[in-house]
């Protein structure tokens, strides 16, 4: 009876274990999404003495990214790319990739 007892015990107990581990798992995996934003554009500045670059969105508004020099050394004015980024704790845009899109082609009329 003693061991009956004892396995429910365990049983129980590990039960328990999972399922709050799992919850933990999913509510820092929901934490980590949010902060995680992406942006595109054009680029228009790219500073590596500083450290940072400038795109320019579809609506014309001007986004600076911080980024290291060799993900600055990549880029260059002109170029069309997409930026994941999360904010910092004193508001700056910290890059954490940059994905060069495809230039769009303009249309030829055939004549």
């Amino acid at each position: 009876m003693k061991k009956l007892i004892l396995s429910c015990l365990i049983f129980l107990i590990v039960g328990i274990f999972f399922l709050t581990g799992n919850a933990i798992a999913e509510i820092g995996s929901d934490i980590i999404r949010q902060r995680i934003k992406k942006n595109q554009g054009e680029i228009i500045t790219v500073d590596t003495g500083l450290y940072f670059f400038i795109i320019k969105d579809e609506y014309g508004n001007e986004t600076k990214f911080l980024a290291p020099v060799a993900r600055l050394e990549m880029i260059k004015p002109g170029d069309r790319v997409q930026v994941s980024y999360k904010k910092t704790t004193d508001g700056k845009l910290k890059t954490l990739g940059i994905k060069k899109m495809k230039e769009k082609r303009k249309k030829q009329s055939h004549r």
